[in-house]
């Protein structure tokens, strides 16, 4: 997929715009996780999720539209940096991801994507979570459905991965997710 900064027709408000490759050259697989990722990702509401306002297809595109951040991505200011952050700043921010992680599991719902590159850091130091890909409902709810991982559609990085969520994708819960906050807190 391919993230756009785009304007609304009649107002000054940003927002970002996550397009999928044209459908002919993605699979059915890829096109049902961005749907259902959109979808299961526009009920958290939380300020440390980066907020989904509409999501759908035109003509031979599948789309995302969501609030724009002004920041960069965790991934990027640790580069920058040179090497990890502060033990004080590290903490500011894994305790905003882990309170949308919280959301997230009142909602009944798995992130299974955090990585640093995932977490955005604004301006004001706000923390917020993106890439609903992987997004999807705990095993008990009854939308859940079967969402594979490792069939080579998607890279999941080991580093942050838990062992759970690499073996068995489909079953994975909310210790995924803590085990995936504890490895970016180690970054």
């Amino acid at each position: 997929s391919v993230i756009f900064q785009a304007r609304a027709a009649g107002c000054d408000q940003r927002a970002a715009v996550k397009v999928l490759k044209l459908l002919s050259k993605v699979t059915v697989e890829d096109q049902n996780r961005f749907i259902r990722g959109a979808k299961h990702s526009a009920t958290l509401r939380h300020p440390n999720f980066v907020r989904v306002y509409k999501s759908g297809r035109f003509e031979e595109w599948f789309f995302v539209a969501m609030e724009f951040v002004e920041g960069r991505n965790l991934q990027d200011i640790v580069e920058r940096k040179g090497g990890p952050l502060g033990v004080e700043l590290a903490l500011k921010i894994i305790r905003q991801v882990l309170d949308a992680l919280e959301h997230a599991y009142e909602q009944e719902l798995v992130f299974r994507a955090v990585r640093p590159d995932n977490i955005i850091v604004s301006r004001e130091m706000v923390a917020k979570l993106t890439d609903f890909d992987l997004v999807k409902p705990l095993s008990g709810r009854q939308d859940a459905q079967v969402t594979r991982v490792m069939d080579g559609s998607l890279s999941v990085d080991p580093s942050f991965a838990a062992p759970e969520l690499i073996a068995y994708p489909v079953v994975a819960d909310q210790k995924a997710d803590v085990f995936g906050a504890g490895a970016v807190l180690f970054y």
